[in-house]
C-alpha cells in the first residue's frame, strides 16, 4: 500500500479480461475498518483500489464471505458505510464518500449558468 496525499493505493496482480467481465471470486473478509477491508478486497479480487485513507479509516466495512462478482462484492462490503465504489473502464476501483459525490453534484449545479431567453 502506498500513501500519497492522504490517498491509499492497494494493488494486486492485474485481473484478466474474463475476471473483469463479472466472473465470481471467493471472498473472505471479516468485519474491520474500511481501509483494511479495502486492502484485503484488492488482494482477493486481484484489483487496483484507490481510496481516500483519511475518509475511510473510521468507517467499518461489512463482512464479505462467499462467491461474488467484484461489483456485487464491493456493494456488499461498503453497504451503509457512506462509501461507494466506482469502477473505471480499465477495472480500477475508486472509492468515494457519498458526501463528496453530493458536494460535487451540488457544486456543478450551483455554478453560474448562462440563461438563454
Amino acid at each position: 500500500m502506498l500513501l500519497w496525499h492522504s490517498m491509499a493505493f492497494a494493488q494486486s496482480a492485474p485481473m484478466d479480461l474474463a475476471e473483469s467481465n463479472g466472473c465470481e471470486r471467493s471472498f473472505h473478509i471479516e468485519t474491520k475498518t474500511a481501509d483494511l477491508a479495502l486492502i484485503e478486497f484488492a488482494k482477493q479480487a486481484k484489483l487496483t483500489v484507490i481510496f481516500p485513507y483519511n475518509k475511510v479509516k473510521t468507517s467499518i466495512a461489512n463482512p464479505l464471505l462467499g462467491q461474488h462478482c467484484s461489483e456485487q462484492a464491493i456493494e456488499l462490503l461498503l453497504r451503509d458505510t457512506g462509501l461507494i465504489g466506482q469502477f473505471n473502464h480499465s477495472g480500477v476501483l475508486t472509492i468515494k464518500t457519498l458526501a463528496d459525490i453530493e458536494a460535487q453534484t451540488a457544486e456543478y449545479f450551483c455554478q453560474d449558468r448562462a440563461v438563454i431567453q
